[in-house]
């Protein structure tokens, strides 16, 4: 059951200029929980090349902030997201030692 109060979550949105697509990051203003909400994958068609350049500001802004991801969400489905999912948590994966 949710407490009685009003939810007011934050939400942060990083564009990805070349598909006009955008990756969410929706925390708790009142804790370290976050989710990142369809995470883009850069691909190079001609090299067939992957890189994490349009995902890297994200996993800085969660490790900035001290974030925890709790959940990885996409709205709809493309090759390239599934692939990120592990990026992301091993990214931002608390350290442990």
């Amino acid at each position: 059951m949710i407490p009685n109060k009003t939810l007011n979550p934050i939400v942060t949105a990083f564009l990805h200029e070349p598909t006009g697509s955008l990756t969410s990051v929706v925390r708790d203003p009142e804790g370290p929980r976050c989710a990142v909400i369809d995470p883009v994958l850069d691909y190079d068609n001609e090299g067939s090349r992957t890189s994490t350049a349009s995902i890297d500001p994200v996993i800085a802004f969660i490790r900035e902030r001290g974030l925890t991801v709790e959940w990885i969400l996409e709205t709809h489905a493309h090759a390239d997201r599934k692939c990120y999912e592990q990026a992301i948590r091993s990214f931002t994966a608390p350290f442990e030692g």
